[in-house]
């Protein structure tokens, strides 16, 4: 997959198939923030680089200060109106795509889903991580998963269905069938999520 190809560079890059839900609610010269489809409760964003990088872990070393200020104040925003959150990630790499379905380097933000990073540690060997750390995955595809303390931990997954941490979610919140973003794109629930935002930034 290239610029040309990628679903996340058409939208933001040349903007040709951006819709009303691709709104950045923040963003610097190369990421943004922006809500996820395929939520399964208010809350829930996608942090994507600007410029087309197959995974966090292939991103430029000198972006890297930007990406952990702007993640620190795209946590804080998504804590202040939907509480604790986490982030993960499908990293595809060179040859397999990791579970991701855009090849295309970005994170998901979403409030806590408790017990996930348990069980995904029961069915992966996960090692806790240094986000620094992912530039040493370029070579495998890998899952990364960052709890509400900021804890990381990463595991090589060359093989793994696609959409698999949304469907350990689906399975965590008793909705098993419904894990893909794009059979469930539940639009409402974004509408419901940018309110919520933009009334929090009202009253502030």
């Amino acid at each position: 997959m290239n610029e040309a190809t990628c679903t996340f560079c058409r939208k933001f890059y040349d903007m040709r198939e951006r819709r009303w839900y691709d709104k950045e609610v923040y963003r610097d010269r190369n990421f943004a923030l922006i809500p996820g489809v395929g939520p399964f409760g208010e809350g829930y964003f996608i942090l994507l680089t600007l410029h087309h990088y197959r995974s966090f872990a292939t991103i430029p070393d000198a972006m890297w200060t930007e990406l952990l200020s702007f993640k620190r104040t795209a946590r804080t925003m998504v804590e202040s109106v939907f509480g604790s959150a986490m982030f993960f990630e499908h990293g595809p790499g060179p040859k397999t795509r990791g579970g991701s379905c855009i090849d295309h380097a970005h994170w998901h933000v979403m409030p806590l889903v408790r017990d996930l990073v348990a069980t995904l540690r029961s069915e992966y060997l996960f090692k806790p991580i240094e986000l620094l750390g992912l530039r040493q995955l370029t070579e495998n595809s890998y899952l990364f998963i960052e709890d509400e303390n900021s804890h990381g931990f990463a595991a090589i997954a060359d093989s793994v269905p696609g959409q698999y941490i949304r469907r350990v979610i689906a399975h965590l919140e008793g909705r098993d069938d419904e894990w893909d973003y794009a059979a469930y794109p539940r639009y409402e629930i974004i509408q419901s999520t940018l309110q919520r935002l933009s009334d929090r930034r009202y009253v502030e």
